[in-house]
């Protein structure tokens, strides 16, 4: 997910899930997990904004 976010900082959860071969649910879950752990963050809005990936 890192990666894809990387290449492309607002894609979208079902572009992710559809490039990753897994549920919407799966990649709402485990952004969860990188934004608590301190790797990723969303800067703007929800609509406009883009993912940044802040440490691998």
């Amino acid at each position: 997910m890192i990666l894809i976010i990387g290449e492309n900082p607002s894609v979208t959860v079902a572009q992710a899930s559809k490039r990753l071969g897994v549920s919407m649910a799966t990649i709402n879950r485990d952004r969860g997990a990188l934004k608590r752990a301190g790797k990723l963050e969303r800067e703007g809005s929800s609509k406009a904004g883009v993912w940044k990936v802040l440490s691998v």
